[in-house]
């Protein structure tokens, strides 16, 4: 059974609607006893003597106020125990209200736990980063022995390797044009030497060696 509240709700109208038949007296032990029922969590023992004293009567004029308002249904006598119709139906009302609001907190939990899931693609980029770092590992383990690893282990290169297979061909003159194999005409100019100053410097030479 859950834990009584402070308070319970009531509708003037609906009791004096009620307990209309009733006379004052009764209608005072029924308010009594109903708060007593509350704050006992719905129901209270049995005993004629207590209630009578949580009254301010005696005992016999609260047993005979009990019949009444067992007899119109305001009370129940369940023999050990007394309960009333208007706090059971308070107390329903109060347990699925309370239910509605643990389901209302569950799912609101819920909610948030799932906004915090990690995201798929963020999932995706952790397994692409541990695999990666599964390859650099074990590609540095296979360096292992022979010196450090490259520093880009693990890593692609950009350039593609290959090698070399060339070998020059021979040169083909029969199919070169021929103004390419024609030699230049003699360039004619006046800051060239001529065979008359080789003669000259001959002479000059001949008469140097004389002298001497």
């Amino acid at each position: 059974m859950m834990k009584s509240a402070l308070w319970f709700r009531f509708f003037p109208a609906q009791f004096l609607g009620a307990t209309r038949a009733l006379g004052a007296q009764d209608a005072g032990v029924l308010m009594i006893i109903a708060s007593e029922i509350h704050l006992r969590d719905g129901a209270i023992a049995n005993d004629p003597k207590r209630l009578a004293r949580l009254c301010g009567m005696t005992k016999a004029a609260l047993i005979k106020s009990l019949d009444r308002l067992c007899e119109a249904g305001h009370l129940t006598d369940e023999g050990d125990f007394l309960t009333c119709s208007m706090i059971s139906k308070e107390i329903a009302h109060r347990t699925e209200n309370s239910e509605k609001a643990s389901e209302n907190v569950r799912k609101r939990w819920g909610k948030s736990n799932e906004n915090n899931r990690p995201s798929i693609r963020g999932t995706e980029v952790e397994k692409k980063e541990a695999a990666q770092a599964a390859s650099i590992s074990t590609v540095a383990d296979t360096f292992k022995g022979e010196g450090s690893a490259p520093a880009d282990a693990g890593r692609s290169s950009p350039l593609v390797e290959f090698e070399l297979d060339y070998e020059p061909c021979a040169l083909d003159l029969d199919n070169v044009p021929g103004h390419i194999l024609e030699a230049p005409d003699p360039v004619e100019s006046d800051d060239l030497p001529d065979e008359d100053f080789d003669e000259d410097f001959e002479d000059e030479r001949r008469g140097v060696r004389n002298v001497a």
